[in-house]
């Protein structure tokens, strides 16, 4: 619940069903950054280091998660995100802060390019899940 939390606070777009699931339904979900492939200790320290964007993250595995394995719904997912990263600079850091506001904004258009570049498997695999394969 406190993942949803922030995420309201921040104002992120998600699906109407990551709003409705329930807690038990999320932390199934969510792995935190990275593909599941990717070992704890790697994901710990993305988290480390990005763990300002952990709602924008949670609602991406969630997206992931509910895929139909559709191409254009694969892109969406990974564009709502980048716009969630973004917005979460924005509401986060101050404008007087601009360097450390302009760092952020680089690291999402770099955690943007991760997720296009890498993570159609971790997308097709949340449709597999919904056909039972």
């Amino acid at each position: 619940e406190v993942i949803r939390s922030e995420a309201r606070r921040l104002g992120l777009d998600a699906p109407d069903s990551f709003w409705i699931a329930s807690a038990e339904q999320l932390a199934r979900v969510l792995n935190g950054m990275g593909p599941d492939w990717f070992p704890a200790w790697l994901r710990a320290k993305l988290i480390e280091n990005q763990g300002r964007f952990a709602a924008a993250v949670a609602i991406h595995d969630w997206c992931f998660y509910i895929s139909l394995g559709i191409v254009d719904e694969f892109h969406a997912a990974n564009w709502q995100f980048l716009r969630n990263c973004r917005r979460t600079v924005r509401k986060t850091i101050p404008v007087y802060r601009w360097s450390k506001r302009a760092q952020m904004m680089i690291d999402a258009d770099l955690l943007y390019g991760a997720v296009c570049a890498g993570g159609w498997p971790g997308y097709m695999a949340g449709a597999y899940k919904a056909e039972g394969v």
